[in-house]
């Protein structure tokens, strides 16, 4: 049988809280449209991902990967810095 692996989903976010030991706190932010009235509304989400090296700090953008479960909540890892430029070019 072929062997196909998964393409791991990614998000762009950012960082809320990167005050635990290789722990962040990212907030991923999509905007959503309400079904019946139309309207637009921003909903936001957040995860707990794996910060190697404690690298990345509060406020900064970053891509964060699914990965394996790293402790009870940890299935995210950061995938590196999102520039101004990086960003319009995903979108």
């Amino acid at each position: 049988m072929d062997s196909v692996t998964a393409k791991k989903r990614t998000k762009v976010g950012r960082v809320l809280s990167a005050k635990m030991n290789q722990t962040a706190s990212v907030v991923v932010l999509e905007w959503k449209r309400h079904r019946i009235i139309g309207k637009r509304y921003q909903k936001g989400q957040k995860y707990l991902v794996h910060n190697p090296d404690n690298t990345y700090q509060a406020e900064e953008m970053v891509e964060i990967a699914e990965s394996r479960p790293i402790s009870r909540h940890k299935h995210w890892t950061i995938v590196g810095r999102v520039t101004a430029t990086t960003k319009k070019e995903t979108q």
